[in-house]
């Protein structure tokens, strides 16, 4: 019995510490400024906003990420961006849409 006590517990602590590490991670991402690796975040809160002639793009031959702010939902995702002919595409996969 003393076995099935000590595994049960063990058990608990392998399956509860990860789920309370995401839970954490998870708060406190989203209020960040920008995204992170796995959660989204919050509202930008740093940087300006471009205005001007539209720049030469060719310096996201190697950059695969960046992060964008969503308007309608205020929050902000990572995503791939991609240069072709002096114009950028950003791909969407909204909510597996």
């Amino acid at each position: 019995m003393k076995i099935i006590t000590i595994v049960s517990q063990a058990l608990g602590l392998v399956v509860l510490v990860p789920v309370i590490v995401v839970i954490t991670l998870w708060l406190d991402a989203r209020n960040d400024d920008g995204p992170s690796v796995v959660f989204r975040g919050g509202i930008f809160s740093s940087g300006e906003l471009y205005q001007g002639p539209e720049p030469d793009w060719s310096f996201t031959d190697d950059i695969r990420l960046v992060e964008l702010q969503l308007n309608e939902t205020r929050d902000s995702r990572t995503t791939f961006i991609i240069a072709s002919n002096g114009r950028i595409f950003v791909t969407c996969d909204f909510m597996g849409t």
